[in-house]
C-alpha cells in the first residue's frame, strides 16, 4: 500500500516555511527609504519601535523604525543600507526574558508525547498470495530534547510502540492452534530512540526537520498473517519533521511531530508507519 509523499512533502514544507511567518507582518510596499507593512493580528507595533526584517526562511535582512500605525497597517523607515524589497517578513523580537541560565531553545527539555499512527504492511509468502494489511496504532513516550548549537537538537524518547495491521479482504489465515482466522499482525515494543533535528528558527516558535533511529524490543504479539518465530528485536528508521511552541518564558512547550518510518524488510514482509504526535514538555 503506497502513502501519498506528495502530500506528506507539501505539508513538511508548510510547517517548516509557511507556519514560522503565520504570526509576522509583512512588506507590501517599498518606495524610497520608506516600507507600507501589513501587520498580522497578533502584531502591536509602537511609532518609533525598531523591528528585524526577515526572509521567508528566517534569515535576518534589515530592520525598519514604525513611523506611524493605523488600521493594520504600518508605515516603515528603513534602518541603515539595508535593500528591503516587497514581500519580506516583519516580526518583533520577544519582549519576555526565559530561565536565565540558557535561552529558549537552548535549554533541555523534558516530558511526555502521545502518537497515533497509520501501519502498512505487505508480505509476501511463497506459495500464497500478496497481503497488503493495513491498520493504526499507538505510541507514549517520555522524551527529553538536548541542544547540541543553537541549529542542531538532540530528542531522545522511551517508551511504547504499537504496530498493528490486518487484512480487510477475505483472505484468511491460520492462527497458532491451525484454525482459520483474520489476517493480522498486532506487536507491542518497548522503544528507545533518537531523532536529530534541525531547527529552523530561534524563539518561541521553533519549526524542524530531521531524521530518527529507534531499537524496538518486543513486549507482546498477536499474528497470524506472520510467523510467530519471526517477530523479533528490530529498528525502525526515517524522517521527522514539525514544531516546538514554547510558552511561559520559555519553560513550557508543545511539542508537535510528525515520522514517517521504515521497519527493515525481510524476503516476506516489508512495514512502516506514519505517526502524528503531539505532548507536553518543561524546562529542566
Amino acid at each position: 500500500m503506497k502513502h501519498p509523499a506528495t502530500a506528506l512533502l507539501a505539508l513538511m514544507a508548510f510547517f517548516i516555511i509557511a507556519l514560522p511567518n503565520a504570526q509576522a507582518g509583512r512588506i507590501v510596499k517599498v518606495k524610497g527609504n520608506k516600507a507600507l507593512v501589513k501587520l498580522s493580528k497578533s502584531d502591536n507595533f509602537k511609532k518609533g519601535q525598531t523591528i528585524p526584517v526577515y526572509t521567508k526562511k528566517g534569515k535576518l535582512v534589515g530592520k525598519v523604525k514604525i513611523v506611524s500605525v493605523k488600521k493594520g497597517r504600518a508605515v516603515a523607515q528603513i534602518v541603515g543600507k539595508s535593500k528591503l524589497k516587497r514581500g519580506l517578513f516583519v516580526r518583533a523580537k520577544s519582549k519576555s526574558k526565559p530561565n536565565k541560565e540558557r535561552p529558549t531553545g537552548q535549554a533541555i527539555m523534558v516530558g511526555g508525547i502521545i502518537g497515533m499512527q497509520s501501519d502498512t504492511m505487505t508480505v509476501e509468502k511463497e506459495g500464497d498470495p500478496t497481503r497488503d494489511l493495513a491498520g493504526s496504532g499507538f505510541s507514549v513516550k517520555a522524551f527529553a530534547d538536548f541542544p547540541l548549537t543553537s541549529t542542531w537538537n538532540l530528542r531522545a524518547g522511551v517508551g511504547l510502540q504499537q504496530l498493528s495491521t490486518k487484512d480487510a479482504g477475505d483472505s484468511t489465515c491460520l492462527d497458532s492452534d491451525s484454525n482459520p482466522a483474520v489476517c493480522e499482525v498486532n506487536i507491542n515494543y518497548f522503544s528507545a530512540d533518537g531523532l536529530i533535528r534541525y531547527m529552523f528558527s530561534e524563539g518561541s516558535f521553533r519549526p524542524y526537520a530531521g531524521a530518527h533511529l529507534g531499537l524496538l524490543v518486543p513486549t507482546g504479539s498477536d499474528v497470524t498473517a506472520i510467523d510467530e518465530d519471526s517477530v523479533a528485536s528490530t529498528s525502525f528508521y526515517g524522517v521527522s519533521f514539525g514544531f516546538d511552541w514554547h510558552f511561559g518564558n520559555g519553560n513550557s512547550m508543545i511539542p508537535f511531530q510528525v515520522d514517517y518510518g521504515l521497519y527493515p524488510p525481510s524476503e516476506d514482509v516489508s512495514a512502516s508507519s506514519l505517526i502524528i504526535k503531539v505532548g507536553y514538555g518543561f524546562r529542566w
